[in-house]
């Protein structure tokens, strides 16, 4: 008899207790870089939130010659400077979703294939890709 009231006391206990929140799930941050002239267009849309929170974004660069337009927002922008002698710059994307940080960085080559031309290379054809994730 004692274990029964035993065992319904321990289910008591187990049905009175608060039920746990499944905890917050850190967004995925993506990049998506789309070389046009002399503007890189730079694309967090492909970043999700499994918890569908809002999200936020922040874009930054470690080149002091890189100004990062709408560095809050989705989409950003880089204007490459005509006397810029970088070949490239780490982008780094950072989204939150008011709780939890995710980061991701890509390489964004920043010499076009017309700068290069303009180095003598007229007859050399050069692919860029900036998919590169770290």
């Amino acid at each position: 008899m004692r274990k029964i009231i035993l065992a319904i006391s321990i289910l008591a206990a187990l049905y009175s207790c608060e039920k746990i929140e499944n905890p917050n799930i850190a967004p995925v941050a993506k990049i998506k870089c789309i070389s046009k002239s002399n503007t890189i267009e730079l694309d967090a849309s492909g970043s999700i939130d499994e918890d569908s929170s809002e999200l936020t974004f922040s874009w930054s660069s470690c080149s002091s010659n890189i100004i990062i337009e709408n560095c809050n927002e989705e989409k950003a922008y880089i204007t490459i400077p005509e006397n810029n002698s970088d070949l490239c710059a780490n982008i780094t994307l950072t989204v939150s979703d008011g709780i939890n940080v995710s980061n991701t960085s890509t390489i964004v080559y920043l010499n076009t294939p017309a700068k290069i031309k303009s180095w003598g290379f007229e007859n050399l054809t050069v692919t860029f890709k900036s998919n590169n994730t770290f």
